[in-house]
């Protein structure tokens, strides 16, 4: 008897090219999944990518993957033994490039996944979380309109699964402000702790999570780059707290040793507020601007930075009440209310012959402000062991007179650095 063989959904997908989220609309049909769970596809993991044809066909793979007591881990097959560290990274993540799917619905999903795998929920190092709601009027969200807040149990089966995860230690929580809540209940409700949790980058609003981390060690937060969320103002939240400001309160009473914070603007206050809530933090970076009395454009309208430097002081005052700084990264030099703009943003500006000159005075003139204010600030903390102004690095020397010096990349070739940067 012969039997015909038919190509599978997933490989006519594959073969006609259609588009991702038409793509994931068509993998929904039951049977043409593939029996590797879908929370370890989108670990998009070496080893998983390279065998994934050879585990379909792998007998009960999910079950095998999951349990480290099964034969795959402990002897391999044909040099397919998985990696030690295969679930180091756990992603829920549906606003990946190339992923379309409801934000709940995904979290629900592969939480559930998860949960049963034991292999992945003690393997699990990062875990790495944005979920976006299809609540807006886009193709894609009328066809999967969702409610901006979770379910009740979808919170509850987060604090399950979190506090599953014994050796956790890093956690990136990107939730919007809106559906926050819900998770601060359903984690308050179970007593939630993290313990193993040292690395904490929480969405706007979710800054409850440090007292649930008492071996918290590091924050980092506050700016679109960490989570879209920071740069998103809904008026019917009904909250008149300042999000950064609640963020740093939170960390008050935890030994911090690290925080990055980005927001728009820094002020002396905001910076005090952050020594009292944590006074012994060892590195500190503050992205965004520092406010100040001088008018961004002045700078080089006079090319004297000294006079400007008093701008600093309140800051450094502060600064240097916190007894173990030791790194300190500040924001760039046209950030750091000193005078300087940047330069022009629009690129035509530096294109052509005409361009790349007025590139090369623009690169001058930021080396040289950055240099300025790493010599003010370095004469007022001088216990740093490493000090950053924006993308710049000072390599801190000891001189002959057994003074520490700052040298920075352009450090005695300024001409060369800046045709580094604008060739001729």
């Amino acid at each position: 008897m012969k039997f015909l063989v038919f190509p599978t959904l997933s490989t006519i997908l594959h073969a006609w090219n259609l588009p991702a989220p038409l793509q994931d609309v068509l993998k929904m049909v039951p049977g043409v999944r593939s029996p590797i769970p879908q929370f370890m596809l989108d670990m998009d993991d070496p080893w998983l990518i390279t065998n994934k044809d050879w585990l379909d066909k792998y007998p009960d793979v999910e079950i095998t993957l999951c349990s480290k007591d099964s034969a795959l881990w402990r002897e391999g097959a044909q040099d397919r033994t998985p990696p030690e560290d295969l679930y180091r990274k756990i992603r829920i993540d549906n606003n990946k490039a190339g992923i379309n799917r409801p934000g709940w619905k995904n979290a629900k999903d592969r939480l559930n996944e998860i949960k049963a795998c034991p292999a992945a929920l003690d393997g699990v190092r990062h875990l790495y979380i944005d979920i976006y709601v299809h609540s807006g009027d886009s193709l894609d969200n009328l066809l999967w309109y969702e409610s901006e807040t979770p379910s009740p149990s979808i919170a509850k089966l987060f604090a399950e699964v979190l506090a599953s995860m014994n050796n956790l230690e890093r956690l990136d929580f990107g939730v919007s402000a809106a559906a926050t809540p819900v998770f601060e209940k359903a984690f308050a409700d179970v007593d939630l702790t993290l313990p193993s949790v040292k690395y904490l980058v929480p969405g706007k609003f979710s800054h409850y999570l440090v007292s649930m981390c008492p071996n918290l060690e590091a924050v980092e937060s506050g700016g679109y780059f960490h989570h879209w969320s920071w740069n998103t103002y809904d008026a019917k939240l009904n909250r008149t707290e300042d999000a950064w400001d609640a963020l740093i309160e939170a960390t008050k009473g935890v030994s911090l040793k690290e925080f990055t914070l980005s927001c728009g603007d820094w002020s002396p206050e905001k910076l005090n507020l952050l020594f009292e809530s944590s006074p012994k933090i060892t590195t500190l970076e503050l992205q965004g601007y520092l406010k100040s009395n001088i008018d961004r454009h002045s700078y080089y309208a006079s090319g004297n930075v000294t006079e400007y430097s008093e701008e600093l002081q309140p800051y450094l005052t502060i600064l240097s009440r916190f007894s173990q700084l030791e790194d300190l990264r500040l924001p760039s030099s046209s950030s750091l209310g000193l005078g300087f703009d940047g330069g022009a943003w629009c690129g035509n500006a530096y294109d052509g012959e005409g361009g790349r000159a007025y590139g090369r005075s623009v690169t001058q003139q930021d080396a040289e402000l950055t240099e300025a204010a790493g010599r003010i600030v370095h004469k007022a903390l001088p216990t740093l062991k490493r000090l950053d102004i924006g993308h710049h690095s000072a390599n801190m020397t000891l001189g002959e007179d057994g003074k520490v010096e700052l040298v920075w990349r352009w450090t005695g070739r300024m001409e060369e650095y800046t045709y580094e940067a604008y060739p001729a």
